[in-house]
C-alpha cells in the first residue's frame, strides 16, 4: 500500500510546485529591462501568441528591433507557423502605430524596416506603403529621423511599395531637398547615380530597379520645382545649381520647354550669363539660335561670346545654327581664294565657327554657296595655307555636301587617291551623313562595285557607319574580295568583314 501511495505523493507535490509558479509579466520584464526574458518569451515554443506579440512590442519600444529580428530568426526553424503569425500581427500593429512624430512612431517605423526581410508579400506591401505614407506625411521631421534615413528606407522597402506611393514620396522628397539644397542636394545625386549607373559611370547596385522606379517620379518633381523657381537674376551659384539640374534631369520635350523658360527670362530682363547662354544650346530652346546670334560678335565679352559659340555648336537639329556658323566662317574660304587668311581680329571667331561646322548637323544653306566652297576645296595650295585647309577639311566637306548635294559627293570622291591611311579615308566617310540619306545610300550602294579602289573602300566604310539592315547583305557579298588595299595590310573583303560587324551592332543597338 505504501509503495502505491508514494508515486501519487510525489506527483502531487510536483503539481503543487508547478501550479504555484507564476509567469513573470511583460510589464515587469520591461521595468527590469529584462531583455533576455522578453526574448525567451518570443522564442519559447509553448508561449501564447499574445505574449510573444507583447514581448516583441516591448523590445521595439526599448529600441531593440534588431533583437526582435534575431528572435524571429530563431523561432522560425523550430515553429514556422508561430513565427509567421508573429510577423504578420506585428506588421499590422506597428503600421497602425505610426501616427505622429513621437519616438513611439519612429521606433515602430524602424522595427518594420528591420523585420521587413521576414515578411510575406502581403505584409511587406502593407509595411512598405505604410512606412512611405508616414514619411510623406511629415518629410521635414521624418526624412532623417530614427535609425534609417530616407534613402536607406527606400532601398529596404521600395521593391514592395506601390507605384502610387512611390510617386507621393518622390513629390515630397523633391520639395524637401530643394528647400535646403545646400545640405540635402546629395540625395538627388545619389538617386540619379543609382537609377542610371551606366550614364553616371558608376557600378550598379542591387537596388538599381528600386531607384529606377523611384527616379521617374523624383526626377519629374525636382525638374518642375527648379524650372518654376528659376530666376536669371539669382546669385551665380544658385544659377549654376538650377541649370545643372535642368540640363541633367530634363528629357524629351521637357528640354525645349525648360529652355523656353530660361530664354524668356533672358529676353524680359535683358540679362544673360555664360551659364544661361550655354543652357539654351544644351536644351535646344525654340528660337535660341536667333537670340544667340547677337552674342557671337567681336564686341561681346569673351566669356559670354565663348558660351554663345558653345551653345550654337551643340544646336545640331536647327539649320539656322549651321547658317549662323557659316556666316562667321565664310571669310576663311574667301581668304583661301586670295591665298590669305582672315584678319587677326576675326580669325579666332572664324576658327570657333569652323569647329562647330565639323560636327554632323542639320544644314540648309543656299546652293549658290557651293561654288565658293568647291573652289576653296580644289584650289592648289602649299605651305601654311595647305596645312590650315587640311585641318579644316571635315567642315569644308560637310558644307560642300550641304550645298552641292550629289555633285559635291562626286567632287569629293574624285580627289581621293591611294596611298592614304585608313584613318584619312575613315574621316571622309564620317562626313557622309551631311548628305540626305535618301540621296546618299543609293549612290554608295552602287559604289561598292566601283572599279576605283578608293570609291569602293569609301563605300564600305560609309555603309558600316550609316547603312541600313538591307546593306548587311551587300557587305556580306564583299567579304570574298581579295583586292589588297595599298599600305593597309588588308583586303577589301577584310574591310567589309569589319564594317559588316559594325553595321550589325548598330542595327541591334539603335539609338
Amino acid at each position: 500500500m505504501r509503495s502505491a501511495i508514494l508515486p501519487l505523493l510525489i506527483f502531487g507535490l510536483a503539481s503543487t510546485f508547478s501550479c504555484g509558479k507564476k509567469e513573470v509579466s511583460i510589464e515587469k520584464m520591461v521595468s527590469a529591462r529584462d531583455i533576455n526574458g522578453l526574448s525567451a518569451v518570443i522564442t519559447a515554443d509553448s508561449e501564447k501568441t499574445d505574449r510573444r506579440i507583447a514581448a516583441a512590442h516591448a523590445l521595439v519600444q526599448l529600441d531593440l528591433a534588431n533583437r526582435v529580428m534575431e528572435n524571429i530568426e530563431k523561432l522560425g526553424p523550430q515553429n514556422p507557423e508561430a513565427a509567421k503569425e508573429l510577423v504578420s500581427r506585428l506588421t499590422t500593429e506597428l503600421a497602425a502605430q505610426m501616427t505622429d512624430d513621437s519616438p513611439k512612431s519612429i521606433m515602430a517605423r524602424d522595427a518594420l524596416v528591420t523585420v521587413f526581410p521576414r515578411m510575406n508579400p502581403d505584409s511587406s506591401k502593407l509595411a512598405a506603403d505604410s512606412i512611405l505614407k508616414w514619411m510623406v506625411g511629415g518629410m521635414e521631421k521624418r526624412a532623417d529621423c530614427g535609425n534609417y534615413k530616407l534613402l536607406k528606407v527606400l532601398e529596404a522597402v521600395g521593391p514592395a511599395a506601390t507605384d502610387e506611393v512611390l510617386a507621393e514620396l518622390g513629390k515630397k522628397h523633391a520639395a524637401w531637398m530643394l528647400a535646403d539644397f545646400k545640405n540635402r542636394g546629395e540625395d538627388g545625386t545619389l538617386v540619379y547615380k543609382r537609377a542610371n549607373p551606366d550614364q553616371a559611370g558608376v557600378k550598379a547596385t542591387i537596388h538599381r530597379d528600386t531607384y529606377s522606379r523611384y527616379w521617374k517620379h523624383f526626377r519629374k518633381n525636382v525638374l518642375d520645382g527648379v524650372v518654376a523657381a528659376y530666376s536669371i537674376t539669382a546669385p551665380s551659384d544658385r544659377q549654376v545649381q538650377d541649370i545643372t539640374i535642368i540640363v541633367d534631369y530634363a528629357q524629351g520635350d521637357e528640354r525645349k520647354k525648360a529652355g523656353a523658360v530660361i530664354l524668356e527670362q533672358m529676353k524680359s530682363t535683358q540679362k544673360a550669363t555664360p551659364m544661361s547662354v550655354r543652357a539654351l544650346g544644351e536644351l535646344g530652346a525654340v528660337g535660341a539660335t536667333e537670340y544667340l546670334r547677337t552674342f557671337v560678335k567681336p564686341n561681346i565679352p569673351k566669356e559670354l561670346r565663348d558660351a554663345a559659340f558653345d551653345a550654337v555648336t551643340v544646336i545640331r537639329d536647327d539649320p539656322a545654327a549651321a547658317a549662323v556658323l557659316y556666316e562667321i566662317a565664310k571669310p576663311m574660304f574667301e581668304a583661301f581664294l586670295r591665298k590669305d587668311v582672315p584678319d587677326e581680329a576675326s580669325l579666332p571667331l572664324v576658327m570657333q565657327a569652323l569647329k562647330g561646322l565639323m560636327l554632323s548637323r542639320k544644314c540648309e544653306l543656299p546652293a549658290a554657296e557651293y561654288k565658293l566652297l568647291r573652289d576653296a576645296f580644289k584650289m592648289k595650295m602649299d605651305g601654311t595655307l595647305f596645312e590650315l585647309r587640311k585641318g579644316l577639311m571635315p567642315a569644308l566637306h560637310r558644307l560642300m555636301l550641304c550645298t552641292g548635294k550629289t555633285q559635291a559627293l562626286r567632287d569629293l570622291q574624285a580627289q581621293l587617291r591611294f596611298p592614304m591611311t585608313q584613318d584619312e579615308l575613315t574621316l571622309v566617310s564620317r562626313i557622309m551623313d551631311s548628305l540626305p540619306e535618301d540621296e546618299l545610300l543609293p549612290i554608295i550602294r552602287k559604289d561598292l562595285s566601283s572599279k576605283k579602289l578608293e570609291i569602293s573602300a569609301l563605300a564600305i566604310l560609309t555603309l558600316g557607319t550609316f547603312g541600313q539592315k538591307e546593306d548587311l547583305t551587300l557587305l556580306e557579298g564583299m567579304k570574298s574580295s581579295k583586292t589588297p588595299i595599298p599600305e593597309w595590310n588588308m583586303t577589301l573583303g577584310e574591310l567589309a568583314t569589319v564594317n559588316a560587324a559594325l553595321l550589325q551592332k548598330k542595327i541591334q543597338t539603335p539609338n
